[in-house]
């Protein structure tokens, strides 16, 4: 007779690779940080890994909404009750944030405002 068995995932809350999660005041953004971290998690272990994160300050039933409102912004994406980050929607962050740097590197453009 088989056994199933069932894969473990464990997130330490406490590693300097996440610390900064916590920092995060949206649930927005802490959903956005730890789908960066570990694609592919279940809404249920997203609501877990938020409501930690925020000392059980958010209900699951928010963790929802708020997936659900990063979907149809196109921001995540949902395959087989797993969310990943768009790639298009990291794309086009990158493209921002490269620009921001070059523009830091280089002498600001005089603007004038009328």
């Amino acid at each position: 007779m088989l056994q199933k068995t069932q894969a473990l995932q464990v997130f330490d809350l406490r590693s300097p690779f996440s610390s900064n999660i916590n920092r995060f005041d949206s649930t927005r953004e802490s959903l956005i940080s730890f789908l960066a971290r570990y694609p592919g998690l279940s809404c249920k272990q997203l609501a877990v890994l938020v409501e930690k994160s925020k000392n059980g300050n958010i209900s699951p039933q928010a963790v929802y909404k708020t997936l659900n409102q990063l979907v149809e912004e196109g921001v995540l994406i949902k395959n087989e009750r797993k969310y990943f980050l768009d790639e298009t929607w990291v794309c086009s962050g990158k493209k921002f944030f490269e620009e921001a740097v070059k523009k830091q590197d280089s002498p600001a453009e005089m603007v004038m405002l009328i």
